[in-house]
């Protein structure tokens, strides 16, 4: 055997390694990311990062393969001899990480999809456009984006107005005058309700009394919106017509009412 190809074998087999490895963990994430996309019962596109995250495993496995080759050790004595590395640097970006997991839970658990209209803690509201690795961006109705770190998203309350279906029921409450007939004020309520273009015809609107106060009766109208996009022009078209009709039935109430108290002697 030459002497150069002797000096040269061990580079050789360490390459020859690490283009196996990591062209396998190239291929396999292909055939995993594949595989995501195809799933039958899935009812949006898988979000980005769990698909990147399976890439990245398998390309840690490849690189800690090639590392192990090159020094003569196996793949847990390389991840033992930089335990101490690994430590500093988790401690320095704490909060990376804690962005990196959150993002992990949510892709695993997926309470929201790509396209699902969210809200956030009734404060943030917007379209999912991207889940990454740290951060989701939301697309909002003013067509702006906001990023939110996903361990911020973890915490909070969060509302998904696309799922289980686009349509969903909301409402509006108004005050009327206390001494009209509640059957009659249902039906006229109701009967208003329905003009509006955009809601659900089925289930039809329903009219519930909530309660009373100084400025007379709470009345609850409550209707079938068809998608988050159309809540806004939904509820003014509700509006309109909900106050419309109390206009032309004197519905309004014409003074505050006062509670008496009476106390027992």
């Amino acid at each position: 055997m030459p002497e150069w190809l002797r000096l040269t074998q061990p580079a050789m087999g360490i390459f020859g390694v690490a283009i196996g490895s990591f062209s396998l963990a190239w291929i396999t994430g292909a055939i995993v990311s594949a595989a995501l996309k195809r799933r039958p019962d899935s009812r949006t596109k898988p979000p980005k990062l769990l698909s990147d995250l399976v890439s990245a495993c398998l390309f840690a496995v490849a690189l800690i393969t090639t590392i192990g080759v090159a020094f003569g050790q196996s793949g847990a004595g390389v991840i033992a001899s930089s335990g101490l590395i690994i430590a500093v640097l988790g401690f320095a970006v704490r909060s990376v990480v804690a962005d990196t997991l959150s993002g992990i839970a949510l892709s695993l658990e997926a309470p929201f999809r790509m396209g699902d209209w969210i809200e956030i803690n009734d404060e943030v509201s917007g379209r999912v456009v991207e889940i990454g690795w740290r951060t989701t961006r939301l697309l909002t109705r003013n067509s702006t984006n906001i990023i939110l770190p996903n361990s911020q998203i973890a915490r909070q309350r969060l509302t998904n107005f696309s799922a289980p279906q686009r349509h969903y029921r909301t409402q509006i409450e108004v005050h009327v005058d206390v001494s009209k007939e509640p059957e009659k004020l249902g039906a006229i309520l109701r009967d208003s309700a329905k003009r509006a273009e955009n809601i659900l015809t089925q289930p039809a609107p329903e009219v519930h009394l909530t309660g009373m106060d100084q400025f007379g009766l709470r009345v609850a109208i409550s209707y079938w919106v068809p998608s988050f996009l159309d809540d806004r022009k939904c509820r003014d078209q509700v509006l309109f017509h909900v106050l419309t009709a109390m206009q032309q039935h004197d519905l309004f109430t014409k003074q505050p009412l006062h509670a008496h108290h009476q106390t027992d002697r």
